[in-house]
């Protein structure tokens, strides 16, 4: 297993807001349920707690379509040629612009990001939420 955790909890408020307003505002307008919605967003949430799991949880041939904990650590690798893997649930986009990664029973070498000193300190809340709003003097 490779020498860091990932943390699933590590979403910004914006992000989380957008992305289920991009999931469940198409899902009203095509005219699904209420009840549809929920249990799709049940799914969704699974998955994407299943996905950031720090287990050695394989899917098999399924692991070619569906993301999992064994593509998704290659997601958060600190290597950048070998972080891949954006989509959420299926493999659809990925495999559409070229950045699956897919390497049944091995793991990147390293999970993190390169520069760890550039974010804020985990308890300054406020310096975290307006971290993706800075202007990067690089």
């Amino acid at each position: 297993m490779a020498d860091q955790a990932v943390k699933a909890s590590t979403v910004h408020f914006i992000d989380l807001f957008v992305g289920n307003l991009l999931t469940t505002v198409p899902l009203l307008l095509l005219g699904f349920s209420g009840e549809a919605i929920a249990i799709s967003a049940f799914f969704a949430n699974f998955q994407y707690f299943f996905a950031h799991i720090n287990v050695d949880a394989r899917l098999g041939w399924l692991g070619r379509y569906v993301m999992g904990p064994e593509h998704h650590r290659f997601h958060h690798s600190e290597l950048i040629e070998e972080a891949g893997n954006y989509s959420s649930e299926i493999a659809l986009w990925d495999r559409i612009f070229g950045t699956f990664i897919y390497r049944p029973g091995q793991e990147p070498e390293r999970i993190g990001i390169a520069e760890p000193n550039r974010f804020p300190p985990s308890d300054r809340l406020f310096a975290n939420l307006m971290y993706p709003f800075r202007r990067d003097v690089r």
